[in-house]
């Protein structure tokens, strides 16, 4: 049946990778680098499930000023921007032994010294 096929063909064209290159800022909290490309799967994810961000995210692949879709062929030639750890926590690396380190800071001022200690993780 040719319907059967032409159904079988658009939901491969759907699962092939779409890739953006940041052209402007978009002011959702993604972390993005404005000239750097990212996959459309990494841009939904770094929504985090947020639909507000989601939906503007979708408005915003239509925006040349803000997003512009690439082939696939370019993207891999430029090179795509790799996905965000996950797993891992915002924030200074934990020391290779996982001891928390104290760190003394001292301050001089009009004759005066401040410490100040902090305690890294």
């Amino acid at each position: 049946d040719p319907e059967a096929v032409m159904v079988v063909e658009e939901e491969e064209e759907e699962k092939e990778e779409r890739y953006y290159s940041v052209v402007g800022p978009l002011h959702l909290g993604l972390n993005l680098k404005v000239g750097c490309i990212y996959a459309e799967s990494d841009l939904v994810a770094r929504c985090k499930g947020d639909e507000a961000k989601v939906k503007q995210l979708q408005e915003f692949y239509n925006d040349a000023s803000r997003l512009r879709m690439i082939s696939a062929q370019e993207a891999a030639d430029i090179g795509v921007q790799k996905p965000k750890n996950k797993g891992r926590g915002k924030g200074r690396k934990s020391s290779s032994t996982g001891v928390k380190k104290d760190r003394v800071i001292k301050k001089k001022d009009d004759d005066m010294t401040t410490t100040t200690l902090t305690r890294e993780q």
